[in-house]
């Protein structure tokens, strides 16, 4: 369930990214850079939150563990997947043992 924060910003539990179609990207460090400077501002309002991240080709998956390692000490619990059906599994299960939710779905 999703809430707005009073400074605007979504609220929530878990993220699953699917990246898994995106073949090449032309990203700076900058760029990067500034993807976590959003998202640190998000996970004020979401320091427990849960993010899968899922990507097919080796720079992306590069990408993202560059994002994480951004992201420093103020991050989230993050995975990156090859397989959408794993991270899936994985948001699932982690979601479970934080808050006992047992029903989540994804389409």
């Amino acid at each position: 369930m999703r809430s707005i924060s009073e400074q605007g910003r979504w609220s929530y539990r878990y993220n699953l990214s699917d990246f898994s179609a995106v073949t090449d990207t032309d990203i700076s460090t900058p760029g990067l850079r500034r993807a976590v400077q959003y998202a640190k501002a998000n996970y004020i309002d979401n320091p427990e939150g849960v993010v899968a991240i899922v990507v097919a080709k080796d720079l992306l998956f590069g990408l993202a563990r560059m994002w994480d390692a951004f992201m420093g000490e103020q991050t989230w619990e993050t995975m990156v997947f090859r397989d959408r059906q794993d991270a899936c599994q994985w948001v699932r299960n982690r979601l479970k043992e934080r808050y006992g939710i047992d029903d989540l779905t994804f389409s």
